[in-house]
């Protein structure tokens, strides 16, 4: 799936889900089903890196400060090329943070770090420092097909807060474009920003377009595909009332449609209010849930992406 990368301030909404359908190498797939009493989570548990599946990992975390769901690739690159586990960087931060704003300002920073350090080294010019990324022109936008592959996304949910619906966050590497009126040429300003901070996933429309096959994805209103979309042709009345099997079926589409990179075992989870407005929590599919992965593989993918 091309993905298209300009923002409105007038189509927030439709921005998110473009940025949410674009997880790196489409090998994630992550579903939430809106239900008058709460919500119901989808999972699969294909880990890949590299484009390559590599392990059977968890996706949906329980966490102090809510469900946590974990988008994309399982390890990341230092400046100098060191691999290292996601999952760990963020179950440390995690730990070390005492509140749950502390965390998604945090995680936001990081994630930004992260893919700053990965830019520069595919850009491997000494010259460049993680300081001066972003304020220096270069000749090059960054290719179209690495930002998917960089972008870093997670999903949150609070418990009892006005954001218990869940939120999302999107980061992804840029290039603004940096016009010299003199030369008549243009360089280009390449870094990792968030567009929309920490935005409610309910904004999000129910409908995508794949730029390859020119074919639209549409599901009904209360589905929200987090990251590979598909379409889902039954009612909303259908879904309220079948929405483990209306999520077994959409994680199966997907799972045809990529079958190395989206797999079972598929996980379901049940989130409702109870009476007393308290949260109740049910695992109804739980795979290899709950767990953290911080196995990675010897050698970075992003190798092969490398300037000489």
């Amino acid at each position: 799936m091309k993905c298209n990368y300009m923002l409105s301030s007038r189509f927030v909404a439709a921005a998110l889900l473009a940025l949410l359908t674009c997880t790196p190498l489409r090998a994630t797939m992550l579903i939430v089903v809106y239900t008058p009493d709460g919500y119901w989570i989808g999972a699969d548990s294909a880990r890949q890196a590299g484009g390559r599946r590599t392990e059977t990992v968890c996706k949906v975390h329980e966490t102090k400060f809510g469900l946590l769901l974990k988008a994309g690739n399982s390890q990341g690159t230092t400046t100098e090329g060191d691999v290292y586990s996601t999952d760990k960087e963020v179950e440390d931060l995690l730990a070390v943070s005492a509140t749950a704003e502390e965390f998604k300002a945090s995680l936001r920073l990081k994630f930004k770090q992260e893919i700053e350090a990965e830019l520069i080294y595919i850009l491997n010019d000494s010259t460049i420092t993680p300081g001066m990324l972003g304020n220096s022109s270069m000749d090059s936008p960054i290719p179209d097909f690495l930002i998917p592959i960089l972008t870093r996304s997670i999903f949150l949910f609070e418990p009892d807060t006005a954001r218990w619906l869940g939120v999302a966050l999107v980061v992804l590497p840029k290039s603004d474009p940096d016009p010299d009126p003199w030369t008549h040429t243009t360089r280009y300003r390449n870094w990792a920003t968030s567009f929309l901070w920490w935005h409610p996933i309910v904004q999000a429309p129910s409908h995508s377009f794949n730029r390859e096959t020119k074919t639209a994805i549409s599901f009904p209103n209360s589905v929200k595909m987090l990251t590979y979309p598909v379409s889902y042709n039954k009612p909303d009345s259908w879904i309220q009332d079948h929405p483990k099997e209306a999520l077994l079926e959409m994680l199966k589409l997907g799972h045809a449609e990529e079958p190395e990179l989206i797999g079972p075992p598929f996980v379901i989870m049940h989130v409702s209010r109870e009476n007393d407005h308290k949260q109740k929590t049910r695992w109804i599919q739980r795979g290899v849930c709950p767990s953290w992965d911080e196995t990675v593989q010897p050698e970075s993918f992003l190798r092969e992406f490398r300037n000489p």
